[in-house]
């Protein structure tokens, strides 16, 4: 019985296994802005339609982790997101989602001391989510009163971003609403494609 020999892996083959490893890592931590940026297009005309707002860039509120605690002003009552692209975030959230633990985040009313409650948020990214906060939600809350709320959090160096919901309670129809465009649009390619195609005028044969 023979033994083939061992043969250490060249310098290219390691190399390019490298290249891979980073190339692959970096299309993961860009799948989300992607799957953001489609949806942005996808949902253009329906947000001018008035079927669906859209989160502006100055509606977004980013906050420094690195000092614990801030104070917000929210003049709007309403659904909330917590966006964050902070893996260990991320990978946190997730765990302690699962295991039903209190979640890391606090929120005050500065004016009564009242608490509001936060949940997780479970999901990955969606075409709806707001392009304009890193990451995707991982955090809810509800706002009940305008006023001046004190957030704690643990201290990282990271961003958080505070975004309005829109789509809570409206996935269903978003989702719906982005296959219909996408269905409108490949058939109307698909016709006028066909369309064109019927009006080419063919070339005369040559006489035999």
């Amino acid at each position: 019985m023979s033994h083939q020999s061992y043969r250490p892996p060249k310098l290219t083959s390691i190399i390019g296994g490298i290249i891979v490893a980073v190339l692959l890592l970096i299309s993961m931590c860009m799948l989300g802005s992607v799957v953001k940026a489609l949806g942005t297009a996808v949902f253009y005309v329906p947000a001018r339609l008035g079927l669906f707002d859209q989160v502006r860039a100055a509606d977004v509120v980013e906050l420094d982790m690195l000092p614990s605690n801030s104070v917000l002003a929210f003049s709007l009552p309403g659904r909330y997101h917590v966006y964050t692209a902070d893996l260990d975030l991320l990978e946190t959230a997730a765990a302690l989602g699962v295991a039903g633990a209190k979640p890391w985040l606090t929120i005050l009313s500065v004016r009564s001391g009242e608490e509001v409650p936060v949940d997780y948020v479970t999901r990955g990214v969606r075409p709806y989510d707001s392009p304009h906060a890193p990451g995707r939600p991982v955090l809810s809350f509800t706002i009940s009163t305008p006023g001046e709320y004190a957030l704690r959090y643990p201290s990282r160096q990271t961003t958080l971003a505070i975004v309005p919901d829109h789509t809570t309670g409206r996935e269903r129809e978003l989702t719906l609403t982005a296959i219909a465009e996408v269905a409108l649009l490949v058939g109307g390619g698909a016709w006028a494609l066909r369309r064109r195609g019927r009006r080419r005028p063919s070339l005369p044969r040559s006489p035999e």
